[in-house]
């Protein structure tokens, strides 16, 4: 990644098939957002596994999500490439997991940091065939398509769980108090159970975007969807994070924007699947920070 833009409180980077940024909330000291674009250089990396593409949100009143995310980060590229395993779903599946190791052996080892150490995370795998989208916590993940924004991941939060109950609208639901209240989040446990939608044929979208709730909560889908459309990845990054600036978002802001007209390119390869292990479940409310 190569930066273009980097200030006390905006880091603007690009990589090879989109672009990143990420902006400090007016009332944070530390961003406790972080994010990754992993597009390897090696012709055959990239023929195995693709691109992948990571954006975390460090649990506020927790302590140390700047750290939390940063592990999640790291951790789940390193394992989604360190696979041997030539399906996106399972590499995913299994990055997701690496990240939550992380972040929850961290936090028990280091008595400072307390167990409470947690982030969301959402993660997206591209190859010429699919888009493979894993989360936890409530960052999201988007197709943007030519009269829409799409969702493909599943908030874990208590207003989503409100509006499937039908107990609110979606208008009460945008200006609920309650609406940074998550469900899941990756460190609290040594097992997480992640939500993946693999979506076909990515050539006929024309991006994905990547977002903490700073973003999505601050600029509604329309909006952020008439900021994309014709606009190159950093342009579109810019315009958002320069709309979250204008708005004084309290939270902190980060987003990928990736080009899925030109995807990279792998060679399909038969393999051997197998069933991933099951998740103990578990449920905690968290708080974010404003």
């Amino acid at each position: 990644m190569v930066a273009q833009n980097s200030d006390d409180r905006v880091t603007i980077v690009t990589a090879r098939f989109g672009a990143a940024g990420s902006r400090r909330g007016l009332t944070h000291k530390e961003n406790e957002d972080k994010f990754g674009a992993f597009e390897p250089d090696a012709g055959d990396v990239r023929m195995s596994h693709g691109n992948l593409y990571v954006v975390a949100d460090g649990v506020g009143g927790h302590l140390k999500g700047e750290v939390a995310s940063a592990l999640a980060v790291k951790a789940a590229g390193e394992a989604f490439f360190a696979s041997e395993d030539h399906d996106p779903v399972q590499n995913l599946l299994q990055a997701i997991n690496q990240a939550n190791l992380a972040v929850h052996q961290t936090a028990e080892a280091d008595t400072d940091e307390g167990p409470g150490m947690a982030t969301t995370i959402v993660a997206a795998a591209v190859t010429p065939d699919q888009i493979v989208v894993a989360n936890v916590g409530d960052s999201r993940a988007y197709v943007v398509e030519e009269d829409a924004l799409r969702q493909l991941s599943h908030d874990h939060s208590w207003v989503q769980e409100q509006l499937e109950s039908g107990r609110m609208t979606p208008e009460e639901a945008r200006s609920s108090p309650r609406r940074n209240i998550i469900t899941r989040a990756l460190g609290l446990a040594d097992e997480v159970e992640a939500e993946l939608k693999q979506e076909p044929e990515p050539q006929t979208k024309t991006r994905l975007l990547l977002c903490t709730d700073g973003v999505h909560g601050v600029v509604n889908d329309e909006e952020l969807h008439a900021l994309i459309k014709g606009q190159d990845p950093l342009a579109a990054v810019e315009r958002i994070l320069g709309e979250v600036d204008t708005r004084r978002g309290r939270d902190d802001a980060t987003l990928i924007i990736v080009d899925l007209a030109g995807p990279v390119q792998i060679v399909a390869e038969e393999r051997p699947s197998h069933q991933p292990g099951f998740f103990l479940p578990f449920r905690r409310l968290f708080r974010r920070r404003r």
